[in-house]
């Protein structure tokens, strides 16, 4: 009987013991985990960053590779921008055909929700006598 009432002193010692230890692997384990999270972590960073090396390499060489085109669409673009300035400026455009086909669309467009003026509070006169 003297077992017993040793173990009835000293067990909740032992159980507090136990449970420090269990405790504290577990930290131990806790720990560790950690680490590992952040090395995954400066891992998956320096692939971005890898990743993102490689895609300005990359970029760089079709924009090389592209240059004479851009050159050449850019300056075709100029010139196209120079030879319509260049145009002479007469009001016979304003009464083409074509214009007044565009005109005679705004006019019927104007009748439409949200379009302006609605067609009896319009101005007097047409933009382009017929």
């Amino acid at each position: 009987m003297a077992w017993l009432s040793f173990a009835w002193k000293v067990g909740p010692w032992i159980a507090a013991a136990l449970a420090t230890m269990f405790a504290l692997y577990e930290r131990a384990g806790w720990s560790a985990e950690e680490a590992a999270r952040a090395g995954d972590l400066v891992a998956a960073q320096q692939a971005v960053r890898q990743a993102q090396i490689a895609d300005v390499a990359r970029t760089r060489e079709i924009e090389d590779a592209h240059a004479a085109e851009i050159i050449f669409l850019k300056d075709q673009a100029n010139a196209r921008e120079v030879s319509i300035a260049a145009q002479p400026s007469t009001a016979v455009c304003a009464g083409s055909p074509a214009m007044r086909a565009l005109f005679d669309g705004l006019r019927a467009r104007g009748g439409a929700a949200g379009a302006g003026q609605p067609r009896d509070t319009a101005r007097a006169g047409a933009a382009v006598p017929r």
